[in-house]
């Protein structure tokens, strides 16, 4: 290395022994990515030093000797490059977990209601071939409690509703509706855990297809879960509340 002032031949970074001239000077820019490099996991800071630290080596490169700290600029980069993943991990982990939860509490509360109306219908078979009564279906149909729990609503003792006009109904009588079209149970209730309006079901109890943070914080809940009368569950949208079949529709019978 050269000194600025006289061009002689320096050993270190100190002052020139023939002018005093000061050495080399460090590159601030090197200095700041070490510092960012080190607060890494702040994503940002990461990035920012990772840019510095190599802009630092180029200016250092092209001063001719006069500008100091590449060694600080590597260190500076490599810190950059490792504490920046892992500060986009503790980022998005969060995401994932939560957008995961909320997937799982509507695939768990399918799984409960399908089988819940499993069990009603296990009942129906048990007792010629009759639906439960409305006001005694879960004692009668010995549901465990925790079953009762809807994920969702993990607070309410039961999250669910029964769709009272099924009460002791025959499946096989063919004034009925056909049974894929016939609600059984559905997120809601009334105080009773009855289902006996459009207005008992909790349209807006779960998120349908959560896939990021995005979705969880700024989606309203839109939809509810319900299994019917054949055993089968989905998800419906809020606005087909009012159009599930509650009340069995009576077919008309014709006269000869």
């Amino acid at each position: 290395m050269q000194c600025k002032q006289c061009n002689m031949e320096l050993d270190d970074a100190g002052k020139c022994p023939q002018c005093d001239t000061p050495g080399q000077e460090k590159n601030p820019l090197a200095t700041a990515s070490l510092v960012l490099g080190i607060l890494g996991f702040i994503v940002p800071a990461g990035f920012v030093g990772l840019v510095l630290g190599l802009v630092a080596l180029r200016r250092i490169k092209n001063s001719a000797g006069h500008l100091g700290g590449k060694g600080i600029a590597i260190a500076g980069i490599i810190s950059s490059s490792f504490m920046t993943p892992i500060g986009l991990a503790i980022f998005l982990l969060p995401v994932f977990s939560a957008s995961t939860d909320l997937n799982w509490n509507n695939g768990h509360c399918m799984s409960q209601q399908r089988k819940i109306a499993y069990a009603v219908l296990a009942y129906y078979q048990e007792h010629g071939d009759t639906l439960p009564t409305a006001e005694t279906v879960w004692n009668d149909c010995n549901i465990e409690p925790l079953l009762l729990m809807c994920p969702s609503k993990y607070k309410v003792t039961n999250g669910y509703g029964y769709n009272s006009y099924m009460s002791k109904k025959n499946l096989g009588d063919a004034s009925l509706a056909t049974p894929i079209s016939i609600i059984l149970t559905a997120d809601g209730g009334d105080a009773n855990n009855l289902l006996k309006s459009a207005a008992d079901i909790d349209a807006t109890r779960h998120i349908h297809n959560i896939k990021s943070e995005r979705d969880r914080l700024f989606t309203r809940p839109d939809g509810f879960i319900a299994s019917y009368v054949d055993g089968h569950v989905e998800f419906l949208r809020a606005k087909q509340a009012s159009l599930v079949i509650l009340k069995p529709e009576i077919k008309q019978k014709t006269t000869e």
